[in-house]
C-alpha cells in the first residue's frame, strides 16, 4: 500500500512540532503522535507500505524527526528502526535511478531474488526503460519483456483491492502492463505471492565522510559480486559440455594417482614384513625398552584421579554465563567426576564430563520443572536413577542444548546479556570456533 503525500507531510509536521518541546505538551497528545510516526515508519520498513520516489526524502527526515524527539526505552528502538530504514530508503531511490540503464535492468531481471523484491514504480521505470532502448536487439528486448511481464504478474497477484484502487501508482502500473482484464484469484492460485520488501542493509550511514564512503564502496562490490556471478553462470552454461569432460577427465587421472599411491604404500608395508619381522610382531631384543610395570602403575593411577577443570573452552565459557561464578563451575564439574567414578553415569559417544554439565544446566534453566530435570537434580543430590536414561537425557540436548525446548514458549531470559563483554566476546569466539570444527 503507497503512503499520501498528503499523510507523510501531516505526519512530518506533528513529528517536529514535538522535537523541542516533548516534555511541555499533552502526554497523551505527544504519545499518540509518537506511536503514529512510529506505526508509520515500522510498516515502511517490514515493505507493508511503500512510498513514491519523490517522497523518499521526506520520510527520511521523519526519521530523523522521530529519532530526535525519542526518549527512554523508545529511543533504542528508534535508533534500531532508523539503522534499517535509513539505508533502505536511499538505496531505493539509487535502484530507481540505475534502473534507467537497459544492462542494469537485464541483469536485474536475470536475478530471482531482486526482480521480485521491484515495486510497482519500480517495474513501470523498467518497462520504460527496455521500451526507449535503441541499441539492443529486438529479440533480447523481447525475452526481457517477457520476464518483466511475469514479474508484473507475481507483484498485481500480491496486491489487495484496496490498494488497485486507492493508489494512482499502483493505476498507472497496472494500465502499462495492461492487467485490467485479469483475475486476482486466479493468479493467486497459479503463482505465489510475495510481498515486496525494502532492500534492506546492515548498518546506518554514519555523517562522518570516511565511514560513508566506505558504505558505498561495500554496495559497489556487492553489485560487482553480482555481475562477477551472473557472468560465471553464463560462462558455465556456454561451455557445459567441454567443461564436463574435462572433469571426467581430472577425475580419471586422480583415480589413477590414488591407485599408483596405494599400490605403492602396500609393497613398502610387505618390505617391512619381510626384512625385520621381530618389530612388526611386536618382540624386542633389548632388555632396555622392557615397560617398568610400577610406573605404568602409577600413570594409569593419576589419570583416573585427574579431575576436570575450568578453561576458556565453549562449554566452560557458557556455563560461566549461566552459573555467574568460577567456583560453581567447577562444583558441578566435581559432582559430575565423581559420578562417572563411582559408575552413575557413563561417556560413551564421545560424551565428557563438560558436556554432562553443559546438558544439566540447560534442563535446569529450561526446563525446572520437567521431570527430566528432577531426575537429573536427584541424581547430582545422591540419589540413584538409570545411567542409560542420563545418557539419552544428554544426547537429545545436543551438543549446544538446542535439544531441550522450554515448557513456555514466552520465556525471554538472556544469561547471555547479562553477562560482562569479556566473557561475551570469549564465548563467541567459541561458539565461532566450534561452528567450524
Amino acid at each position: 500500500m503507497y503512503v499520501g503525500k498528503q499523510t507523510l507531510n501531516m505526519c512530518l509536521a506533528s513529528q517536529r512540532g514535538i522535537e523541542t518541546n516533548y516534555k511541555d505538551g499533552s502526554s497523551y497528545m505527544l504519545d499518540s503522535i509518537m506511536e503514529q510516526s512510529e506505526n508509520l515508519l515500522k510498516d515502511l520498513s517490514m515493505g507493508t507500505a511503500e512510498l513514491r520516489v519523490e517522497d523518499i526524502d521526506t520520510a527520511e527526515a521523519l526519521v530523523y524527526s522521530y529519532v530526535k524527539s525519542a526518549s527512554g526505552s523508545r529511543k533504542k528502538e528508534a535508533i534500531r528502526l532508523a539503522e534499517k530504514l535509513i539505508p533502505a530508503l536511499r538505496l531505493r531511490k539509487e535502484n530507481l535511478k540505475k534502473l534507467a540503464d537497459i544492462n542494469f535492468v537485464a541483469y536485474t531481471l536475470n536475478n530471482k531474488k531482486r526482480a521480485v523484491k521491484l515495486s510497482p514504480e519500480e517495474l513501470v521505470m523498467a518497462h520504460k526503460t527496455i521500451e526507449a532502448d535503441q541499441e539492443n536487439p529486438a529479440k533480447l528486448k523481447q525475452r526481457l519483456k517477457q520476464q518483466l511481464q511475469s514479474y508484473a504478474l507475481l507483484k498485481y497477484s500480491s496486491l489487495s483491492k484496496s490498494e488497485l484502487n486507492s493508489s494512482d501508482v499502483v493505476k498507472n502500473f497496472v494500465s502499462v502492463f495492461g492487467l485490467a482484464h485479469k483475475k486476482q484469484q486466479q493468479i493467486k492460485s497459479s503463482t505465489k505471492p510475495q510481498a515486496t520488501k525494502m532492500p534492506e542493509t546492515p548498518t546506518m550511514p554514519k555523517r562522518n565522510s570516511l565511514l560513508s564512503g566506505l558504505k558505498n564502496f561495500g554496495h559497489k562490490m556487492l553489485n560487482k559480486l553480482d555481475r562477477v556471478r551472473h557472468n560465471i553462470k553464463v560462462f558455465y552454461y556456454r561451455n557445459e559440455y567441454k567443461i564436463a569432460a574435462l572433469s571426467f577427465a581430472l577425475i580419471g587421472f586422480g583415480t589413477y594417482k590414488a591407485c599408483d599411491t596405494m599400490e605403492k604404500s602396500e609393497l613398502k608395508y610387505q618390505q617391512s614384513i619381510y626384512q625385520n619381522p621381530f618389530e612388526k610382531t611386536g618382540v624386542s631384543s633389548s632388555p632396555d625398552k622392557t615397560a617398568d610395570f610400577a610406573q605404568e602403575q602409577k600413570k594409569m593411577q593419576q589419570s583416573e584421579t585427574q579431575k576436570t577443570s575450568v578453561g576458556e573452552s565453549y562449554y566452560d565459557t557458557a556455563l560461566l554465563i549461566h552459573l555467574k561464578t568460577k567456583s560453581a563451575v567447577q562444583g558441578l564439574y566435581d559432582k559430575i567426576d565423581s559420578l562417572h567414578k563411582a559408575g552413575k553415569i557413563s561417556f560413551e559417544n564421545g560424551l565428557d564430563t563438560k558436556r554432562y554439565a553443559h546438558s544439566f544446566t540447560m534442563y535446569n534453566l529450561i526446563r525446572p520443572n520437567s521431570k527430566e530435570n528432577k531426575a537429573i537434580q536427584n541424581l547430582l543430590n545422591g540419589g540413584n536413577e538409570n545411567s542409560d536414561y542420563i545418557k539419552n537425557l544428554v544426547e537429545k540436548a545436543g551438543e549446544k542444548g538446542t535439544g531441550v525446548k522450554p515448557d513456555n514458549s514466552s520465556i525471554k531470559t538472556s544469561n547471555f546479556d547479562m553477562a560482562s563483554s569479556h566473557l561475551q566476546l570469549m564465548h563467541l569466539k567459541n561458539l565461532k570456533n566450534n561452528a567450524r570444527n
